[in-house]
């Protein structure tokens, strides 16, 4: 029990390098780290969005619910990637599944942008859902 509670701590108090040879050996969780930290740029890091991309796929194939927003923002947006908007739907939807608010949020906004998904009212519901909960962002 005591293992699968240190997997899912975050990863803040190691050093980035030792994050990323965690992630090059397959840990989902540092691969999210190393992610999020070459998409935000941070503790001395610099932004590299292509990296960001291909340390948080990873992170989502092996089903990171955190990476599953990242993911969809990134291809929503062409971080690091080709922008693909039905890519970013595909992953908002993974993480509407496991009940992620930030993915329910933001294919509620994708599908209420008029960005090529025609479904407006389906985002008004989802955004609802939100707004439901207490949400203050929605």
């Amino acid at each position: 029990m005591a293992m699968a509670i240190t997997l899912c701590m975050p990863l803040v108090a190691q050093s980035f390098e030792a994050k990323k040879r965690l992630a090059e050996s397959g840990n989902m969780y540092a691969q999210y780290d190393v992610a999020n930290t070459y998409y935000n740029g941070a503790n001395g890091i610099e932004k590299n969005p292509e990296l960001a991309f291909y340390w948080c796929e990873k992170a989502a194939k092996q089903g990171v619910g955190q990476a599953f927003n990242l993911l969809g923002l990134m291809y929503e947006n062409g971080d690091g990637t080709k922008k693909d908007v039905y890519l970013a739907e595909y992953w908002y939807k993974k993480g509407v599944e496991i009940k992620d608010k930030y993915c329910i949020y933001n294919l509620g906004v994708l599908y209420t942008s008029g960005d090529g998904l025609p479904k407006y009212e389906e985002g008004i519901n989802l955004l609802l859902e939100l707004a439901n909960k207490g949400d203050m962002y929605a």
